[in-house]
């Protein structure tokens, strides 16, 4: 019979919080600013959205929902980083084309035509990257990353973006400080700098956003790595974007450097924004009809994050921070160049120190109806890297108040649980599935078992922790359902073994272990073990016993030939006679390691050895068959050894054998001999 094993899925729905935006101001003031940082409605900890486990990548809003892609960890499943989305805080997981959940960095998503669509990263059992495409959360496609030269120790930065423009699906991403784009898994060419000056920074290139307007492709980003020029690329050539002069000083000619965070189209024309850095400050500012425009004051330090357009109006997220006397730092956003307050609080701590992260708009989406939606990190450190702008949490701003946007995760005490242990089926027809359920948000586990679907339940002991069945026997309308339970009132962490005839419930005593049952003419037969105390040796021995209904019976062992223990596997009836197999065992005088081992046959008790075909193999009797009017054990058998190279090397097979007969033994070839040593004991089919 075939152990199954199923989960029930799960689906849990929670809250999804918006914001309006504040009033614009020109300046950061005093008047505004709070002294401590209020979070509000935070996560449980199995539910909590953390950098270590789970991570928030990309954000999307639409018609009042709003959809956060990334990775989460299941404690339930012990499993991390598994793909997935959230729609308005609703966990949804993203699996693969059979069905299965994935490991995979979900790092953007696009929103077209109402459909969604989402892009991850994942390795391959060859260590080769690919990127998995989903759309509306069903898998579509998974294309191989192809680059066009072969790098063996290359590894992924982040997918940068995903835009979408009719059935044409593009894609942006950075490997080894390069920007590379796909459109529909072919390699987009982009142009890189050719300047013989900027010979030394030409090869880093970073692509930072995505925009496909008709039939042209619009990508900004940044060339070289000393002196970052900000630039874009518009169907694969680069064209790039003016900056202030360099600053003099006696040093010399002090480099400026610029940076880009993202591209929208305005009346035909697109506008990117970023900032740019010279003399250790750090302004906000975007470039629209190529011309640059500043944001901030050069007093005040700021970056942007991520842009948007509402017919018109122009809208730029980021954050910015005043320097001295002030030591303000607020999340903000522009419209039409005016400053507008989210969030804001202090820059440096108690001692004086200044802070290395703070709070920022990273996503902006304003509505028809003239509200605008903002997204925010609580420690933004730099758009440098885009794929970890959130540090794992997403927060919205009201009132000078960060509240963290809750994204559930699955919380193990949140699930009902069904597993099951075995299966059987009825001469009639009828298929009994035997398990276990945990309910949700209980410890407690309970048999149950399902006759041809229809659930039932098993009475246990009113103090047990837990119990479990694991083996079902059919006559007729009778079954006998073998298991265990933990009686709290009792020994601490001992198992009761027990079994369930036709509901009614038998509980064994402490000292007995339960192995297998039988159900014939409606006598219930169980075998197993029980701990035996030998005084001469001192030892706690293993008694070899099987009850018939209820009444207690022990196994014979042939000591005469010097065997100690006795144990049961299987058992039969046949004929009013009762056929048991099991092993038995001989150790040495420390009573640590086992000398010999011999399968054996008790036949209303009296013990036959199975005899060997080859006496240094281990021999385990898994069924006794007895559908030709004798009785034929089944089992395995294993031998492991070390060759002249101290490698260890394994024999293992299936064997037949009845009574006055030669043992029929047929050996599983070596390649698999190892994991079938583990597989065929467990249980033979």
């Amino acid at each position: 019979m075939n152990r199954l094993h199923s989960l029930i899925s799960f689906l849990i729905t929670i809250l999804l919080v918006h914001l309006t935006s504040q009033p614009a101001s020109a300046q950061i003031t005093d008047s505004t600013a709070i002294s401590d940082v209020v979070i509000e409605a935070p996560l449980t900890e199995n539910a909590s959205v953390s950098y270590n486990s789970n991570r928030v990548y990309d954000i999307a809003y639409s018609n009042g929902d709003t959809y956060v892609v990334g990775t989460y960890e299941d404690k339930r499943l012990k499993k991390y980083g598994l793909a997935c989305y959230w729609k308005n805080g609703q966990l949804f997981p993203l699996k693969d084309e059979n069905g299965i959940m994935v490991s995979s960095s979900v790092m953007a998503i696009a929103l077209f035509n109402g459909e969604v669509y989402m892009v991850g990263v994942q390795k391959n059992n060859q260590e080769t990257y690919h990127y998995t495409l989903w759309k509306n959360g069903t898998w579509q496609k998974t294309v191989p990353i192809n680059l066009p030269e072969s790098e063996d120790s290359f590894y992924i930065d982040d997918i940068a973006d995903i835009a979408v423009n009719n059935n044409d699906v593009y894609i942006l991403a950075n490997y080894y400080n390069k920007a590379y784009c796909w459109k529909n898994g072919q390699l987009v060419h982009l142009d890189v700098l050719v300047n013989k000056e900027d010979d030394d920074e030409r090869e880093y290139t970073k692509g930072l956003a995505l925009l496909v307007d008709k039939d042209d492709v619009y990508i900004a980003g940044s060339v070289g790595s000393y002196s970052t020029k900000a630039v874009y690329w518009k169907n694969g050539k680069y064209f790039v974007l003016p900056l202030p002069a360099p600053v003099k000083s006696e040093y010399g000619a002090v480099k400026v450097s610029g940076f880009t965070s993202g591209i929208c189209m305005v009346n035909g024309g697109i506008v990117i924004s970023g900032w740019y850095a010279r003399d250790g400050k750090e302004v906000a500012c975007y470039w629209k009809d190529g011309k640059l425009i500043e944001l901030s004051p050069w007093y005040a330090k700021a970056n942007t994050t991520a842009i948007s357009a509402q017919g018109n109006d122009i809208y730029i997220a980021g954050f910015m921070r005043s320097y001295s006397p002030d030591n303000k730092a607020m999340a903000c956003y522009w419209k039409n160049g005016q400053l507008v307050p989210v969030f804001e609080t202090d820059s440096v701590n108690s001692s004086g120190a200044v802070f290395d992260a703070f709070p920022a708009v990273i996503d902006i989406f304003p509505t028809a109806n003239n509200q605008v939606i903002t997204y925010l990190s609580d420690k933004f450190y730099s758009y440098y890297n885009s794929y970890n702008r959130y540090n794992g949490e997403v927060f919205t701003a009201a009132d000078n108040r960060l509240k963290k946007l809750d994204l559930n995760t699955p919380n193990e005490n949140d699930f009902a649980i069904s597993q099951t242990q075995d299966v059987e089926v009825s001469p009639e027809g009828d298929v009994y599935v035997l398990g276990y359920e945990k309910p949700a948000r209980s410890e407690i586990e309970k048999p149950v078992f399902w006759k041809n679907g229809k659930k039932q339940e098993l009475s246990i002991p009113k103090n047990s922790s837990q119990a479990k069945a694991f083996n079902i026997g059919i006559e007729k309308d009778k079954w006998l359902i073998l298991g265990y339970h933990n009686d709290t009132t009792k020994t601490k962490n001992k198992n009761y073994y027990c079994y369930w005839h036709n509901g009614e419930y038998h509980e064994f005593d402490s000292l007995f272990t339960a192995v297998g049952s039988k159900i014939v003419d409606g006598n219930v037969y169980v075998i197993g073990y029980k701990q035996v105390y030998n005084t001469k040796v001192r030892e706690w021995l293993y008694q070899g016993v099987y009850y018939v209904n209820d009444k207690e019976y022990k196994l014979s062992i042939p000591k005469n030939l010097g065997y100690h223990i006795g144990t049961p596997t299987t058992i039969s009836v046949m004929n009013g006679k009762i056929y048991i197999a099991g092993t038995v065992v001989t150790y040495d005088k420390s009573w640590e390691k086992i000398i010999t081992q011999h399968a054996v046959l008790w036949t209303d008790d009296v013990c036959t050895l199975i005899p060997p075909a080859n006496p240094k193999y281990k021999y385990y009797p898994m069924q006794i068959n007895t559908d030709g009017g004798k009785p034929e054990v089944i089992g395995t058998y294993y031998h492991y050894y070390t060759d002249k190279n101290n490698k260890y090397q394994y024999i293992a097979g299936h064997y037949a054998w009845q009574p006055g007969s030669a043992i029929k033994a047929t050996p599983i070839p070596a390649p698999t001999a190892e994991g079938l040593k583990y597989a065929l004991r467990e249980e033979y089919s």
